[in-house]
């Protein structure tokens, strides 16, 4: 959805008959080229100097790009954690509308920026502190979510898998192990291995020759647990001083010689950091939300008053003092543009000093609209 700001010197002697020939000719019954609306800017808005407004005019052109960037990345975050979420502003009588409805209903917000007591500059420098901030503020938010999210993705990757690869801590827990199942002394130690179904016999037969003369005789004990796969668990007793080598050899041999202490407390313990885990994504994910949907509507928002300041001095600059132009918010219908611009080029070729025709560029262009007989923006809200 792509809209264009325009803004046209009057061609009579009021504001009215400029938009009534505006209307008859843009979006009449016989010229329907697009939708039309009134893009009223407030009167007494500060003009300051010439040289003021051109400086701010290049500078305008750095912060539209930067507001707009920030508006489309805090849509992007919104719409990733909720494909679902509401893409809404909120008016200046506190209701939430949609984009398109907020910008063909447009009225400059006072409480927000105040273009009585503050000069042009100064309300852009606002806008571009106020969205600064939005954006820091969704970065830091963000990335807390993603941080909280990894974590939790990390504990959960520790449960998932086969008895091979998944943490055992939640597998031999109290329901399992019986005491005196795990001996850790002095000079013994205990040692798990999980071994696949088929290889049941082999390990049997071959783990006290593992490492002989330091395995306790028939100190294998199969425990009451097995994944889908067949695989299931053992541990083995043995001395302490043998029992790296005897896990490498283990290993050699294909049974999987994990590395694991015992303590009967630390299921509960993990399962109360995860829960924990869950709750703080949950609360993150929240706060997240409930930024992402506020920061929308007020980069919208701010968007909006920048491209109303930009139309404002650019029209300045373009037809002088006093201040008396029209500015009108259009939404073109598709494959129109080229019919809108070549009304616009009829209507104001008395102005016309450029020498370019409504022909020489077949769409409109913010890039080419310092040869327009008028002032021109766009606003691309498509994603919206």
């Amino acid at each position: 959805m792509v809209f264009w700001l325009i803004s046209v010197p009057p061609l009579e002697t009021s504001r009215e008959a400029t938009w009534a020939i505006l209307k008859d000719r843009l979006f009449s019954g016989r010229n329907d080229y697009s939708l039309g609306y009134r893009f009223e800017l407030p009167e007494g808005m500060k003009v300051g100097t010439l040289d003021g407004l051109v400086s701010l005019s290049d500078s305008l052109v750095k912060i539209d790009n930067f507001v707009d960037s920030v508006v489309k990345k805090v849509e992007k975050q919104f719409v990733d954690i909720d494909p679902n979420a509401e893409l809404k502003c909120q008016n200046k009588n506190g209701d939430y509308v949609n984009v398109e409805t907020y910008l063909t209903t447009f009225e400059w917000d006072e409480s927000r920026y105040p273009y009585r007591s503050k000069g042009l500059q100064e309300l852009t420098e606002m806008v571009q502190e106020q969205v600064t901030k939005m954006d820091d503020d969704i970065r830091a938010k963000s990335q807390q979510h993603n941080d909280l999210k990894s974590s939790l993705q990390s504990a959960q990757r520790k449960q998932a898998g086969n008895l091979l690869q998944r943490d055992l801590v939640e597998v031999l827990t109290g329901k399992v192990v019986a005491p005196g199942d795990f001996i850790e002394t002095e000079h013994l130690s205990t040692v798990v291995c999980v071994v696949p179904k088929t290889q049941e016999r082999e390990f049997l037969s071959a783990y006290e020759k593992l490492e002989p003369g330091n395995v306790v005789p028939r100190s294998a004990k199969k425990f009451a647990v097995e994944d889908r796969e067949g695989n299931s668990v053992w541990r083995v007793v043995l001395f302490k001083k043998a029992a790296e080598s005897f896990k490498a050899k283990a290993r050699e041999n294909k049974f999987s010689a994990r590395d694991f202490t015992y303590d009967p407390t630390a299921a509960e313990t993990v399962i109360g950091q995860r829960s924990q885990l869950e709750n703080d994504v949950h609360r993150s994910w929240t706060s997240l939300m409930r930024t992402c949907k506020a920061s929308f509507s007020e980069s919208f928002i701010a968007w909006t008053h920048l491209k109303a300041i930009r139309v404002f001095c650019e029209s300045v600059l373009r037809f002088g003092l006093p201040v008396n132009f029209v500015s009108v918010l259009l939404k073109p219908h598709p494959r129109s543009n080229k019919k809108i611009k070549e009304s616009l080029f009829s209507l104001y070729a008395h102005i016309n000093k450029s020498g370019i025709t409504a022909n020489t560029v077949l769409e409109a262009d913010e890039n080419e609209a310092d040869y327009y007989p008028y002032v021109f923006f766009e606003m691309d809200v498509e994603r919206s």
